[in-house]
């Protein structure tokens, strides 16, 4: 399954949940949406359903820079 056909931007799956050790996480999940010069612009700890529109306002945001 290619998660990242449909979307002009790239989703990072860690199905051996190595990230959270490797940047030391504290609480999961956690999201990071990086800029295309790879700087973190927002980060999301936790998620509730009403974040989705978030996320969607942020990456459009990006994609238009």
């Amino acid at each position: 399954m290619d998660i990242n056909k449909d979307v002009p931007y790239k989703i990072i799956l860690d199905p051996e949940a190595k990230i959270p050790s490797d940047y030391n996480l504290d609480s999961m999940p956690s999201a990071f949406v990086i800029d295309k010069n790879g700087v973190v612009k927002y980060i999301h700890i936790g998620f509730l359903s009403g974040d989705k529109e978030k996320f969607k306002n942020e990456i459009e945001t990006l994609l238009s820079e």
